[in-house]
């Protein structure tokens, strides 16, 4: 059972196991689609491709994807824990200032 934790002022924010869960999910599911999206022997077409000389090799790009999913779903974690009260509060505080 998802459960929202109150917070301040009756703003909710997600609790943590439930966000982590959320974010791998969310990284999983997008992980899937690019996949699918992709269509199949990928590897095989990148073969037949010229690279320039100074592009990485595939596995530096599988890394560098691998870090973009990690980023990904911390973002997505840590905007799914923020309590909306301070996320509201430092809105308030930035157009006051205009």
């Amino acid at each position: 059972m998802l459960t929202l934790g109150p917070s301040v002022a009756g703003c909710f924010r997600m609790a943590p196991l439930y966000a982590g869960i959320v974010a791998i999910s969310a990284c999983i599911f997008a992980a899937i689609l690019e996949g699918l999206c992709a269509g199949t022997s990928v590897k095989e077409y990148f073969a037949t491709l010229r690279f320039p000389k100074f592009s990485f090799p595939l596995k530096v790009w599988y890394a560098i994807g691998g870090f973009y999913y990690l980023v990904f779903g911390f973002v997505i974690y840590r905007l799914l824990v923020l309590d909306t009260a301070v996320s509201s509060k430092s809105q308030r505080l930035y157009s006051s200032r205009e």
